[in-house]
């Protein structure tokens, strides 16, 4: 195996790939990325067995061939060569050799015999989405994603096609996140099924997605797992196992109760106050009236603390407890000046909308104080 390539073109597939890559694992083979080339291109995979990425380049090509090298050290080697073009070739012994400039590797490889079987494109049938549904769909429900491995059910984003929208959820049992949006005109997508996508598959994608906005990716959701292709990147994915739960029985039918603040002034009040809250808990105090909001905290060893704010609310005076970090990450994700929440009893849940982000929906369960 021999080609060279620029070393911005390698370090953008090696960077989009490693992350997936597992550095503790009883399977040593999976801490490598698997470098492939054939006819002018360079495909660079990795795996942790339930999330796999692929990346491809163009190149100049001199002998085709496969081989597997560390991921971390190979992507630090790459950050740090020379801005110009980078030589890769495999010797008889096996070795990876890496010259660029006056600069000169020889690095430690695996024969790619022993790197799992990767998803093949050919295998699989896109359907292209704009990107913004699902860049900004998992931005505002990601942080509602449960990090318990023992309610493995929930360690996702569920997505269901309802007519032509697409709706994606997250929760973890204690706040729930939703987004909908309708799908753009002339396109549609057949999920058959309702299925949970991994928390994992979620967050890589999000980063890719990050420098792949205003365009269409072309995606695949079917009972056996998913697919997300962004240009010359890919994402294959394993579903989540497990029924994901019936969110809408504790979504509120009827709005009768509802608080208008100054999304910035609410949150920056509850990242003060929230200070001397509670370590365990975070809970936080908030006292509503038609006008004037005031939040509290207190801890046996820390003090308290409490701050008044002004804001608008459609009935009389109402006590509620909340856990600080659930109200900070609903608000970070909400768009436009004001936030709008729905308060209809002191043990009904908070819903957060905003009035111009109406297709995303952010709940949190009330706490006792």
């Amino acid at each position: 195996m021999k080609f060279e390539c620029s070393q911005s073109d390698l370090l953008k597939v090696v960077s989009q790939v490693a992350t997936v890559s597992e550095r503790k694992t009883t399977m040593p083979i999976l801490g490598n990325v698997l470098l492939e080339v054939k006819d002018k291109q360079l495909m660079v995979g990795g795996t942790d067995l339930e999330i796999s990425i692929l990346a491809t380049c163009s190149v100049d090509t001199e002998q085709n061939g496969r081989i597997c090298t560390p991921a971390a050290q190979f992507l630090e080697i790459v950050k740090r060569l020379p801005k110009t073009t980078a030589v890769i070739s495999k010797d008889e012994q096996g070795w990876l050799h890496l010259h660029s400039g006056k600069a000169h590797f020889r690095i430690s490889a695996v024969d790619a015999g022993e790197f799992p079987k990767l998803p093949k494109l050919e295998e699989v049938s896109f359907t292209p989405i704009h990107s913004e549904l699902f860049r900004k769909g998992f931005d505002k429900i990601s942080f509602a994603i449960s990090v318990d491995e023992m309610r493995y059910n929930l360690n996702g984003v569920y997505v269901e096609r309802l007519g032509n929208d697409i709706q994606l959820v997250a929760t973890d049992g204690h706040r729930l996140a939703t987004y909908q949006k309708t799908l753009e005109e002339g396109h549609t997508f057949n999920l058959e099924k309702s299925v949970t996508l991994p928390r994992k598959g979620v967050t890589e994608v999000r980063r890719l997605l990050s420098d792949y906005q205003d365009k269409f990716l072309d995606v695949s959701i079917t009972k056996s797992g998913a697919a997300f292709k962004m240009g010359s990147t890919t994402v294959f994915m394993k579903l989540v196992v497990g029924d994901f739960p019936d969110f809408r029985a504790i979504l509120p039918q009827t709005v009768q109760k509802v608080l208008v603040v100054n999304k910035d002034i609410l949150l920056d009040s509850i990242r003060r106050v929230s200070l001397l809250s509670d370590g365990k808990s975070k809970s936080i105090k908030l006292t509503v009236k038609p006008d004037t909001l005031l939040l509290q905290a207190n801890s046996s060893e820390l003090g308290e603390a409490q701050e008044e704010i002004s804001c608008e609310f459609t009935s009389d005076q109402l006590v509620i407890g909340f856990n600080a970090k659930y109200l900070v990450d609903a608000l970070s994700v909400i768009e436009g000046e004001n936030v709008h929440i729905q308060l209809d009893g002191e043990q009904s849940p908070g819903v957060l909308r905003s009035p111009t982000d109406p297709d995303a929906l952010s709940l949190i369960m009330p706490m006792r104080i």
